[in-house]
């Protein structure tokens, strides 16, 4: 008979984003300790087979993700009755955690109902309702009701924290934990990658992985480019990695109006982003709001000098680095000259190991397990 205790997670889907990684990260290093249900309100997403290979059980709708208000309703009423059915006939979890908006309220309201420990993860700024009456009265239910909350950077608390002052004393800040991969892409692997990519001895390589949607700032990346000198821009080869989210076109438009396009590449959804990484001098961040990214820690794990905008967390995940640059968001003029500042400062690497080393040291997948089992303990 299996003595381990249970908990739930719920969450919004399962493709190859932040939240989805880290909640694969997070159920890898409890899965030993405890059984795990993920409730997921789209369960077609590239993680899935991952999560059921580990042992955990997805629960939810088969069906592709969808933003329609309808749909969404309707998908959180179907999940609300897959969470309370296996609450009365299955098994009661020692808590429900949950992530992202309409997770954490389902979470919070169902925690309550059946007198559950629930735990809401916060991992954005709340730009996103300053337009939306319902999601401003969802999170204040969400908050209220939640046992405890987690954010992942202190950026993150203090703007929840900021109309609802009271919540911080059952909040605390877990950073994104990443698992370092230790292995080098070889020499001449980095040179097939780079003849592949374009990269000729003398280029400035560039990349920002990003999912291609409006908040992340591509433009202003593209724009900024544009202000550099010719000298400058001779030598860049900027990379652009991420999903297109309906924004491609239009940016690819963009840059050939700039007269750019030929410093520009698309490269899509990647799955070698590690090896990308090890061919490039810099990374950027250009977003507009960030909660914590894991891009960019993947970035400062892999020695790149980085350029980022001066939302969420970024501050935080810099603090103590060297060769790491900061700018206003939607600035392109100001994130030009950080950007500038970083390409003249590249000769320099001795940085580099120390960087790694802090960044692997402060944000690893163990401490963020560590973190959130202590945590599960204090919750229940």
């Amino acid at each position: 008979m299996n003595s381990k205790e249970s908990i739930y997670i719920v969450t919004m889907r399962l493709d190859v984003g932040g939240t989805e990684t880290q909640i694969l990260s997070l159920c890898d290093g409890l899965k030993n300790q405890y059984k795990i249900k993920l409730f997921s309100f789209s369960t077609t997403g590239p993680l899935y087979a991952r999560f059921k290979k580990m042992g955990v059980d997805v629960r939810g709708i088969h069906k592709p993700f969808s933003k329609n208000r309808l749909c969404l309703f309707l998908r959180a009423i179907r999940v609300f009755f897959n969470i309370s059915y296996a609450i009365l006939f299955l098994d009661r979890p020692k808590i429900i955690q949950s992530f992202l908006p309409l997770p954490n309220f389902l979470g919070a309201i169902i925690g309550r109902l059946f007198s559950i420990p629930s735990v809401t993860c916060w991992r954005s700024l709340t730009g996103y309702r300053d337009r939306n009456l319902i999601a401003y009265k969802m999170d204040q239910i969400s908050l209220n009701l939640s046992r405890k909350i987690v954010c992942n950077s202190q950026a993150v608390l203090d703007d929840l924290a900021t109309e609802m002052p009271h919540i911080r004393y059952k909040a605390d800040v877990i950073y994104n934990g990443l698992t370092f991969s230790s292995v080098p892409l070889k020499k001449d692997k980095q040179a097939r990658l780079k003849k592949s990519l374009g990269l000729q001895p003398g280029n400035i390589g560039i990349i920002y992985v990003a999912n291609l949607i409006e908040y992340k700032g591509h433009r202003d990346l593209l724009k900024a480019l544009s202000i550099l000198s010719s000298s400058t821009l001779k030598n860049i080869k900027l990379f652009l990695a991420g999903k297109d989210g309906g924004i491609a076109t239009d940016l690819k438009q963009y840059a050939k109006q700039l007269g750019i396009h030929k410093h520009v590449s698309f490269l899509g959804l990647r799955h070698d982003v590690h090896d990308l990484l090890q061919v490039m001098d810099m990374g950027v961040m250009a977003s507009h709001e960030e909660g914590f990214s894991n891009a960019l820690l993947e970035k400062l794990e892999a020695g790149l000098s980085v350029v980022v905008t001066d939302v969420g967390g970024n501050k935080e995940a810099i603090k103590g680095l060297q060769h790491c640059f900061i700018a206003p968001a939607k600035d392109p003029d100001l994130l030009s000259k950080e950007i500038l500042k970083a390409t003249q400062s590249l000769g320099d690497s001795a940085w580099k190991k120390k960087n790694r080393d802090h960044v692997r040291a402060r944000f690893s997948n163990e401490k963020m397990v560590v973190a959130y089992k202590t945590l599960i303990g204090k919750t229940s």
